[in-house]
């Protein structure tokens, strides 16, 4: 959780903020990236050397430390050879599942 200072005209205070790589949507979708890793065999390091990057950014995604740009997740499942449509479709499913569960 970020606070965040906010000043209008009419007010001053400090707002809470969930960074999105913590919400229950992105953890569904980290937790499916890194199954799918796993399924393939693959350890960070050769995750990392398919995205032509260090393993460290592999693990700070995996465990929420850093959140995906729409490109970033791509390519994330390109190197994994998954579809990506397949991701945003466990996502879609939790986000209906829940409003219809009414939270």
């Amino acid at each position: 959780m970020y606070r965040f200072w906010v000043q209008d005209r009419m007010y001053r205070k400090w707002v809470h903020m969930t960074y999105s790589a913590q919400t229950e949507e992105m953890k569904i979708l980290l937790s499916w990236l890194k199954n799918n890793r796993i399924e393939k065999e693959l350890t960070m390091r050769d995750l990392a050397e398919r995205l032509r990057t260090q393993h460290s950014f592999v693990q700070k995604v995996e465990n929420g430390e850093r959140r995906l740009d729409l490109i970033e997740y791509l390519r994330y499942c390109q190197a994994l050879e998954v579809d990506p449509i397949e991701g945003m479709r466990k996502v879609q499913n939790f986000v209906k599942a829940r409003k219809l569960a009414g939270q």
